[in-house]
């Protein structure tokens, strides 16, 4: 666009002078494209009722059309304002946009960005429903050196729930104001880590620990094959309830004064006390197999015997035992003046 010729006007006392360029109404604003004009052309922007007039103040270092509003219309920038210190009017044909802490602005082509910077530092308290990290990316929250990081919930009678949860929204891991449950399949506590000490239910309020509790066929393993040593301590007794306890190695009593005990008296134990009527005894006991016990026997007192025999025995299985005293010169014969007292321990070859 060609520049226009300058107004002249005839004047008393010289012959012609400059005229102040007429304004010009438009149905546009103008861009920094438009550039041919004279300095001080007024344009004005006619948009329905609203008036909206520019002043033009030449070309930058770079061409473009500079021009300034001369006066304010309906969404015409007059200032910035923010949360505090009032309102900014440009400084200098300006305003500038800062960064600030944890905040970088960068301008290019018209377009001014506000990024928060890739590592920050938080002075205060941050609050929100949700934090996300994107796809393939860790989210790690770590406290410096000597601080402590604590994460706090309500206390609503356990109402109150920190979870973690997987992909699915299946639970793995929940911490309520007044209990903690880990329901992941799988949990590891202190693996390959440096050596140390876990305790579990420490301290001097009493606890009751269930391990592997409930009604599924649950599986604990203690200890490992090659190396350590596990203890078990109570001032009272260690109770094991199975129908069978496994032992691999041996069995050792290695404290003073420590001994076996077992039950006696029923008809499923396997030790116990009988005294022989006319040289026999017959005990019921359901559990003896007569391919795999072993009796062991000896005369506690002759009682009124008059005549001692050699103890035998027989199994039958799943009903009793008889216990018969043979005349030692005639083993086919049951000594029946035997009545002696007479001892009984049972062990189950394996």
């Amino acid at each position: 666009m060609v520049k226009p010729t300058r107004n002249k006007a005839y004047s008393l006392t010289t012959a012609l002078i400059d005229v102040f360029p007429f304004p010009i109404f438009k149905t546009s604003a103008p861009t920094i494209s438009d550039t041919a004009f004279e300095v001080g052309q007024v344009w004005v922007y006619k948009n329905g009722d609203t008036r909206v007039a520019y002043t033009y103040c030449g070309q930058s270092s770079a061409g473009d059309g500079l021009w300034q509003v001369s006066s304010s219309g309906s969404g015409d920038l007059e200032f910035l304002q923010g949360d505090s210190g009032g309102q900014i009017s440009p400084v200098g044909e300006k305003i500038v946009i800062a960064g600030g802490t944890n905040l970088t602005t960068v301008g290019s082509s018209g377009t001014i960005t506000i990024d928060l910077d890739d590592a920050i530092e938080l002075a205060t308290s941050v609050s929100s429903p949700l934090y996300t990290a994107p796809v393939n990316t860790g989210m790690f929250i770590t406290a410096a050196a000597d601080e402590d990081m604590t994460i706090t919930i309500g206390d609503d009678s356990g109402n109150n729930l920190f979870l973690v949860r997987d992909t699915s929204n299946n639970t793995l891991f929940l911490a309520a104001s007044d209990s903690f449950i880990v329901t992941t399949p799988s949990i590891s506590i202190g693996e390959n880590s440096s050596n140390g000490t876990i305790n579990i239910c420490g301290g001097t309020l009493a606890r009751v620990l269930n391990i592997a509790h409930g009604s599924g066929a649950h599986t604990v393993s203690i200890g490992n094959a090659t190396t350590g040593a596990v203890s078990m301590r109570s001032a009272s007794a260690v109770t094991l309830t199975a129908p069978s306890v496994n032992v691999a190695g041996n069995l050792i009593l290695t404290s003073a004064g420590t001994g076996l005990q077992m039950n006696g008296g029923a008809a499923t134990d396997f030790i116990g006390q009988v005294v022989l009527v006319a040289g026999v005894a017959t005990i019921a006991n359901t559990n003896l197999n007569s391919g795999t016990h072993r009796i062991f026997m000896q005369r506690k007192t002759p009682s009124l015997s008059s005549a001692i025999g050699m103890l035998t025995y027989v199994i039958n299985t799943g009903v009793n035992f008889v216990i018969t005293s043979v005349r030692i010169v005639s083993p086919s014969s049951t000594e029946i003046d035997d009545v002696s007292t007479i001892e009984y321990f049972i062990v189950n070859e394996n």
